[in-house]
């Protein structure tokens, strides 16, 4: 038996990576970190060069977009439920 591939289901792109190494000659682009503890605090670093990272506008745009799509999608199809709670 042969299994027909679907040729016309629309995928959903891919999340973008999360963090960016803010030192200039690594600029490391992942969604890994390293973690740097302290008592009482931990702190995010680059995986590959251990700077400083922040995190990255397209990952947050994309982050809005899917709570956005989420919400939208419990309002239609839910009556406005997520996780037995009423939203909006």
């Amino acid at each position: 038996m042969s299994r027909a591939k679907a040729t016309n289901v629309t995928k959903e792109p891919k999340e973008p990576k999360r963090y960016e190494c803010l030192n200039s000659e690594c600029g490391f682009i992942s969604n890994r970190t390293k973690s740097i503890k302290f008592p009482g605090i931990t702190f995010g670093c680059c995986f590959k060069c251990r700077g400083k990272i922040k995190e990255r506008e397209e990952w947050l745009t994309w982050l809005y977009e899917q709570r956005e799509r989420i919400r939208k999608d419990a309002i239609e199809n839910h009556g406005g439920m997520i996780i037995g709670r009423k939203i909006n």
